[in-house]
């Protein structure tokens, strides 16, 4: 125990002890499941309260000043990276408004160092989440000619990526350029986005080119059902 925690308060109770019971009060109003990724928090929060220094707490809770001034610099380049991403969702938004979180974290690329499920997290906490389309671009015919083959997806159970890739055509409203609309090739079982290709139309020549830059993708060389509209 830090020596500087010994003194003695009302009640006889000593302001170590009074401490951890405020340092446990903390993490129980904050319902926190990681407590050590809060630590720095809660010793900045107490040493505001008390007004007592940083080194205090550290050593009352067992963690050095060292440890302490790293996490310290590990949440604001946290916060940073967080800050730097938003910026760069809302450029893409700009241009393709209705752009969903999949197909932003794909696109971004090498761009953030962030996964899926924290790029979900964060547009939640932003409410930059898009929920529906708010208008409606018709991306489908299947009132045509054309020979139509057997819907081999019917009853398919995924079990493995590269089982079946999805095909599929987003309309982008684009004010100052016009339609755009986005070629995708889903993995349906790993939802990763295989191929794309951005373009001002619906021709089957823009979906080739997707379906080639997907397979050219390919880590596997098991059988592949590619289904298409």
């Amino acid at each position: 125990m830090y020596q500087g925690t010994r003194e003695t308060v009302g009640g006889g109770e000593t302001e170590g002890a009074r401490l951890s019971e405020t340092y446990f009060d903390c993490r129980k109003r904050r319902r926190d499941k990681h407590p050590k990724k809060r630590r720095s928090q809660t010793i900045d929060e107490l040493a505001k309260t008390h007004q007592r220094k940083v080194s205090m707490f550290c050593a009352l809770f067992g963690f050095s000043k060292q440890a302490y001034f790293k996490q310290k610099q590990r949440q604001q380049t946290s916060l940073m990276e967080r800050s730097r991403t938003k910026n760069l969702v809302m450029g893409f938004r700009r241009l393709m408004p209705k752009i969903g979180t999949r197909k932003l974290h794909y696109l971004l690329g090498a761009d953030i160092r962030m996964g899926r499920d924290r790029l979900f997290e964060l547009l939640r906490k932003e409410g930059m989440l898009i929920f529906k389309r708010r208008k409606y671009s018709q991306t489908t015919n299947s009132r045509h000619w054309l020979r139509k083959y057997p819907n081999l997806t019917k009853n398919l159970k995924l079990t493995r990526p590269e089982q079946l890739w999805v095909s599929d055509i987003t309309y982008v409203d684009t004010t100052e350029e016009g339609n755009t609309y986005l070629h995708l090739v889903t993995d349906a079982y790993s939802k990763q986005i295989m191929g794309y290709e951005l373009c001002g139309d619906m021709e089957s020549a823009s979906t080739l080119k997707a379906l080639k830059m997907a397979l050219g993708n390919r880590r596997y060389d098991h059988s592949l059902i590619h289904h298409s509209d």
